[in-house]
């Protein structure tokens, strides 16, 4: 049934995750995910790196979803999320739902105009497995009337000043300090009403 919407895990298996520890706390966040979803949903899992791989079909099955990310393996090769959004948009076929994206961001920033390809009835949330040098991280993006949202967390245990700079195809279009408390997160709006629409970016 398509109904009842969906929810699809989204794994870095990429190189960089091979760090100890790094890979089973993604695990760990896939399996809360798995668990937490709501009963209604459909529940699968893709892993990424160079390639997606669909791990687990969309189904009510969630052992076996639980039973496929255990077996996951990090692998070769460097982070693709264009890519990989785009084909875990496709599995949807259709359904509403949440696509929850673990990695640890091993790119500069998550570039919203990546999720280039994602319906908007799927709401696309970042998990960060964050390693001990990650201190600060942009865990979502967002528009939210005419305002571009976006959400830092500081990960580390002093607080943190930081500028968070939204652009449209890459030109600037404000900047905005944030100060965030230890472990704490904040948000960053600007008003994007009067641009010409694009690829929507902060950093």
């Amino acid at each position: 049934a398509l109904n009842g919407g969906a929810t699809m895990v989204l794994i870095d298996a990429s190189a960089s995750l091979t760090a100890p520890g790094r890979f089973d706390a993604a695990r760990e966040l896939a399996e809360r995910v798995i668990r937490d979803a709501p009963p209604t949903h459909a529940v699968g899992v893709m892993a990424f790196a160079h390639a997606s791989d669909e791990i687990a079909p969309l189904s009510h099955d969630r052992a076996g979803a639980l039973a496929a990310v255990a077996q996951l393996k990090p692998g070769a090769g460097a982070t693709r999320y264009r890519a990989a959004l785009r084909r875990a948009g496709e599995a949807f076929s259709g359904r509403s739902g949440r696509l929850v994206v673990i990695t640890d961001l091993q790119q500069s920033g998550w570039d919203a105009a990546s999720e280039g390809g994602i319906p908007d009835t799927i709401a696309v949330e970042l998990e960060d497995v964050g390693g001990p040098s990650a201190n600060l991280a942009m865990t979502s993006l967002r528009a939210e009337g005419t305002d571009a949202v976006a959400v830092v967390h500081n990960f580390s245990s002093r607080p943190a000043t930081e500028q968070v700079v939204f652009a449209v195809d890459d030109r600037r279009i404000g900047a905005v300090p944030l100060t965030l408390a230890p472990g704490g997160s904040a948000e960053a709006r600007v008003p994007v009403d009067g641009y010409p629409s694009g690829a929507l970016s902060a950093s």
